[in-house]
């Protein structure tokens, strides 16, 4: 069980800060929706809070083919056009990456989406 810091919006529009325990990423975010908090930030103990302004390092590196991204893009589009969640089609698509910097990139972008910024803001951050 690992424990999580998190930074979520209440019903009434404050912002709560605190920390719990979960198994997972995944499941923090369920109990952080049970208590009717909606997460805008969540990370590991331990873990410092990532600068969206920055690409992360390990990926920023790594070149993706625009064949590889064009891929992408049109995947993204028929899942969501299949009525899958942004954050599930984006976890599905990291899966399934033809390489290891496109599924680096992918769950970069799903983990900034997570934390609240907008996809397009997510995708902004790897160019």
């Amino acid at each position: 069980m690992s424990q999580f810091r998190y930074r979520a919006l209440q019903a009434d529009g404050g912002i709560a800060e605190g920390a719990l325990d979960a198994p997972g990423r995944h499941e923090a975010m369920r109990l952080l929706e049970a208590r009717g908090l909606r997460p805008v930030g969540l990370f590991e103990a331990g873990e410092a809070a990532p600068d969206r302004a920055a690409p992360q390092p390990e990926v920023a590196k790594k070149k993706i083919p625009r064949r590889v991204v064009e891929d992408f893009t049109r995947q993204l589009s028929s899942l969501l056009s299949a009525g899958i969640p942004l954050a599930r089609a984006l976890r599905i698509l990291s899966k399934e990456a033809a390489s290891p910097a496109a599924g680096a990139t992918w769950r970069a972008v799903h983990d900034r989406v997570v934390d609240g910024a907008a996809l397009a803001d997510a995708l902004t951050q790897f160019p």
